[in-house]
This record gives C-alpha cells, structure tokens and sequence, in this order.
C-alpha cells in the first residue's frame, strides 16, 4: 500500500526542521500517541493507540532513519526533491502488523515564509489488518 500527500505549516524550513527535532513536539502531533523515545543510533520507539474500527489496538513502533531517497513533488511542479526515510515495523497485540517506510521532504513555498510538507508511506500489512478496507488504512496512516 502507497499514501502520498503533502501539508502546509505556516513556518519557515528552518523552523519546521527544528520542530521535527523537538520530540515533545512531534509526540504531541501523534494522535493517540502514549510514548515516544529516541534510542542511540537513530532509532525510535513509539507506543500508539491507533482506532480502525473494531481492531482498536495498542500498537509497539520500532522506527530509525535510513537513507535519503528522492520524491516526486506534489505542489504541481516539475522535478524531484530530496527525502528523509524513516523505516518502522509496527506490532498490535492480535490484530496483525505492519512494516515499511516513510519519506519525507521540506519544500518552502515560493515566499519562503511557509513550508510545504511532502510525505509517501509504503506499507505491507499482515494478519487482520490485511483484512480492513484499503480506505480505512489510507485514512490511518494519513493521520
């Protein structure tokens, strides 16, 4: 599965990158996230409570940097831009997991006074998540 969108935030990259460093910050942009530590080497963990209906679970995160990558813009214009990937594998307690990557791009708007954030998710999922709506999974890793 593939989700590609972008957000605006109403900051410049500078300072949006500083934000994404602020793990207080960042755990309190999660919806329904319980915890959030960084560990040596890039790695994180993450403890959510994600709502998919009747799979409603606690779900364990294991998450670290890779490697930039490139993604294709969504702001309508041409070229690609330079990408963070986070890798993650991420376990509920009987209703399945899943695994995959995340890139992210900063792009600031043309006045340079906002800060476009362009995402793409790749995930494969297994035991009853596989199972849900392809929608209902966008709409989750969306959040």
């Amino acid at each position: 599965m593939e989700v590609a969108d972008a957000l605006r935030i109403p900051l410049e990259p500078a300072q949006v990158r500083e934000a994404l460093g602020d793990l207080a910050l960042v755990r309190a942009s999660i919806d329904n996230c319980e915890s959030l530590v960084r560990l040596a080497g890039g790695e994180y963990t993450l403890r959510l409570t994600v709502p998919l209906g009747a799979l409603r679970a606690h779900y364990a995160i294991r998450a670290h940097v890779a490697d930039a990558t490139r993604l294709p813009r969504h702001d309508g214009q041409s070229g690609d831009v330079d990408a963070q990937t986070l890798s993650f594998k991420a376990r509920g307690e009987g209703v399945g997991s899943l695994r995959g990557q995340i890139a992210v791009a900063l792009i600031p708007d043309a006045d340079g006074a906002s800060t476009w954030i362009e995402y793409t998710v790749w995930a494969t999922l297994s035991g009853p998540l596989a199972g849900l709506p392809a929608r209902q999974i966008e709409n989750s890793l969306r959040e």
